[in-house]
């Protein structure tokens, strides 16, 4: 859970930086490129908030088969004697006290999605329930021709459904299996209801309510972020622009001038009843004025095919600092052999004392190359911590062994590997001998199947419970 949230926090910042340059330079991208290209540059972004995961590359190995071996001696192994600690009789006190936050954390963060999904969930539902009761299908012939003329001059194929509603008071297009016009009851011209009629049928034949869909999924995996709710707002209004564009596209200034007469006619007619999950013809007051300048405008404007590129290539750069990042910190919190920001030898402090503490220091080891730290008896109930950093581009792995080889067909006890100099996470924990595997082993560091490594740096520590 502590990784999951880390890595989503950390996804969320970073996306957030991506989407507010993004809206700040939005009134020179306009100048530049339709509203269509922003449109759909958005929806990289979108894509990016939610798919948080970023790659985190490392070996884990419960059982391998190591190839042959290169002996090599290059390594100091020393060896301490017992050091009692002072006793501490809760167990639960070894997990560091911050940790413990991360779950509640968690129920937070998957309450509040849940809640922000069943929000519109039940508020759509409720919106469809008053609809199937408070509308009824158009029925004027003429009207129903025009629609499928439209349709025809669109290239659409599918059917959509039109109706009115006394509900409602400006038109708007739902449903994704049966997609529905809604018209209010107010009469409109025969210009005007082909501009309303065209409007949502664009919003369709771009499924523009899956991509709403898209963007409520991001806002709700994302409730705690205020920038989402910024970027579903600019979502919403380059929406509209671009779909405004395109039901006027290639007409004269007097059809564009017609067009927003439509628009500013429904201006004081907000209908309270909408959701997430559907399309609608007018778009607020406050967009008002980007809307009827944007139609307005007959400049012709680059294609955006560069301007997704460039967020594409941004948001992956944000990716791949995002990992940088995170490999300096994991790193940083490896100096001095320290975990999670404490010296291993007092993250167990008052529970146990060292039984031995193997110090590593190996210059360097080629692929294949393993070194013999000396044996061990371990006994049930032992604690075995590894720490180890490296660099390097090889797979660096530390395992108790039965024999004295570099290979071992009878398994490993308590195998971590790391790649490079990054610390396999889930490895700075103690592992437990159970009485099954207690015995005689050999501790072996080595290089598997990879390419030189150098300055092994570490420490392996066996330690018993104090009682």
């Amino acid at each position: 859970m502590q990784d999951f949230l880390n890595t989503l926090l950390t996804s969320s910042i970073t996306m957030s930086i991506v989407a507010v340059l993004l809206i700040l330079i939005s009134p020179l991208l306009s100048k530049i490129y339709e509203s269509k290209w922003q449109y759909y540059a958005w929806l990289v972004i979108v894509i990016g908030f939610i798919i948080p995961f970023r790659p985190d590359i490392h070996f884990s190995f419960l059982k391998v088969g190591l190839p042959t071996i290169q002996p090599s001696e290059v390594f100091h192994l020393g060896t301490k004697e017992f050091v009692t600690v002072a006793s501490n009789e809760i167990i639960g006190s070894l997990e560091d006290p911050v940790k413990s936050i991360y779950p509640v954390i968690g129920c937070i963060w998957i309450t509040g999605m849940i809640l922000v999904i069943a929000f519109h969930i039940f508020r759509h539902l409720h919106f469809i329930k008053l609809v199937k009761r408070w509308s009824e299908n158009v029925g004027d012939e003429k009207i129903l021709a025009h629609l499928e003329e439209l349709k025809a001059k669109i290239g659409i194929t599918n059917p959509v459904y039109l109706q009115r509603s006394s509900l409602i008071t400006t038109p708007m297009m739902f449903g994704v299996v049966t997609p529905t016009i809604l018209l209010p009851s107010t009469d409109f011209s025969e210009d005007e209801l082909s501009f309303i009629l065209a409007h949502e049928l664009v919003h369709y034949k771009r499924k523009d309510i899956w991509y709403k869909s898209l963007v409520l999924l991001a806002t709700a995996i994302h409730w705690f972020n205020p920038v989402v709710y910024l970027m579903s707002r600019s979502i919403a209004l380059q929406c509209e622009l671009s779909c405004d564009l395109e039901v006027v596209k290639n007409s004269q200034e007097d059809k564009r001038q017609q067009y927003c007469e439509t628009i500013i006619g429904v201006i004081c007619q907000q209908s309270r009843f909408k959701t997430a999950l559907s399309t609608h013809f007018y778009g607020g007051k406050e967009n008002m004025k980007s809307r009827i300048l944007s139609i307005m405008d007959t400049r012709k404007k680059k294609s955006g095919i560069a301007l997704i590129f460039g967020i594409l290539v941004l948001s992956i750069v944000v990716f791949i600092a995002t990992g940088i990042g995170e490999a300096a910190t994991s790193l940083a919190s490896n100096d001095n052999f320290k975990v999670d920001g404490k010296d291993q030898s007092q993250v167990y402090e008052g529970l146990t004392e060292s039984k031995h503490v193997i110090d590593v220091d190996v210059d360097s080891l080629g692929s294949g190359e393993g070194v013999n730290l000396g044996q061990y008896a371990l006994e049930e109930g032992d604690f075995i911590t590894y720490k180890l950093k490296s660099e390097g581009t090889g797979n660096l792995t530390i395992s108790f062994m039965k024999t004295d080889e570099y290979i071992e067909s009878d398994g490993y006890l308590g195998v971590i590997g790391l790649t490079g100099n990054e610390l396999n996470k889930e490895f700075p924990h103690p592992h437990v001998v159970p009485s099954h595997l207690a015995g005689t082993y050999y501790l072996f560091v080595g290089n598997y199947e990879g390419k030189s490594l150098e300055n092994i740096k570490g420490r392996v520590e066996i330690s018993v419970a104090v009682e």
